[in-house]
């Protein structure tokens, strides 16, 4: 028994194949120069099957988004084949989840925003109730101002006193007003939120371009 996930991003791609929660292998593609064709996980995926019978995949992992259409499109298309394939069943996160195993319970509430192919960013809160990280917001996406004003919003009427950020972007972001952490996303994550018991079996995209879906 086998789990294979998936990871694609513009500038990373990546798969990661594990025996029960063990992770075996992971296989990564990065450029932090130009943006990764999606569909260079093919080739990643092609490279992990050779060394791990893919007969054996009784499970695939795959970021449901919110992100980039394309991308999201693809990774799916790629699982529902392989799915097919192997009668192999799959699980989504959305990318938000797939965060929350690289953060400590440090603090009271969690803000995670990132940015992929769109010059605004997509985040969203949680808290920390019982050592477990509790959505406490749908999805937004702005820009750093938008952000900031949430912030406020959210920490006046939860209450909150400390807050941690975290993001996978390099740089400052100094009118959010706070320190930002720096986690950077693969499919080894992806692989640690699923062994969490942070996925689910649905396979509905998160878009949030109106000309696709939907707004969450």
């Amino acid at each position: 028994m086998l789990s294979l996930s998936l990871f694609s991003s513009s500038n990373k791609v990546s798969v990661a194949i594990a025996r029960k929660s063990k992770i075996l292998k992971l296989l990564e593609i990065t450029n932090e120069h130009y943006n990764i064709r999606s569909d260079k996980i093919l080739e990643l995926i092609h490279e992990i099957l050779k060394i791990h019978d893919n007969s054996k995949i009784t499970e695939i992992i795959l970021p449901r988004g919110p992100g980039s259409f394309t991308t999201l499109r693809n990774l799916l298309s790629i699982s529902q084949g392989l799915s097919i394939t192997n009668n192999a069943r799959i699980y989504t996160l959305t990318t938000f989840d797939i965060f929350l195993p690289h953060v400590r319970f440090s603090n009271q509430a969690l803000l995670l925003f990132f940015r992929d192919s769109r010059k605004d960013f997509f985040f969203q809160f949680f808290e920390n109730k019982d050592l477990k990280w509790i959505k406490s917001s749908k999805i937004f996406c702005g820009f750093p101002n938008y952000i900031k004003k949430k912030i406020t919003l959210y920490s006046n009427l939860r209450g909150w006193k400390k807050l941690k950020i975290i993001t996978d972007q390099d740089g400052d972001f100094p009118i959010i007003g706070k320190k930002a952490q720096i986690i950077n996303i693969n499919a080894k994550s992806v692989l640690k939120a699923h062994f969490l018991g942070l996925s689910s079996t649905t396979t509905k995209v998160l878009y949030h371009l109106k000309h696709y879906a939907k707004k969450n």
